[in-house]
């Protein structure tokens, strides 16, 4: 894959750590973020003011799929 073309996906699961190569992802806290989801719903759902961006922590996990360069046709 890497000689051709490069692969990342927007979240982790095992799936990433198995394939060969394996495969570049976003690394989140899937329950800090549905947590976080929720509160600011029901803050909206109560008229509170909530923020119009939330960053939540990330980790990006560059592996073999994304590692080397593309060549030139």
């Amino acid at each position: 894959v890497p000689e051709e073309m490069q692969v990342a996906s927007l979240c982790h699961s095992f799936l990433m750590d198995i394939q060969s190569p394996q495969i570049s992802c976003l690394k989140s806290d899937a329950k800090a973020q549905s947590s976080e989801a929720a509160k600011l719903l029901l803050d909206m759902l109560q008229g509170r003011q909530v923020p119009s961006k939330n960053i939540v922590e990330h980790e990006i996990a560059i592996r073999g799929s994304t590692r080397k360069t593309l060549s030139s046709p």
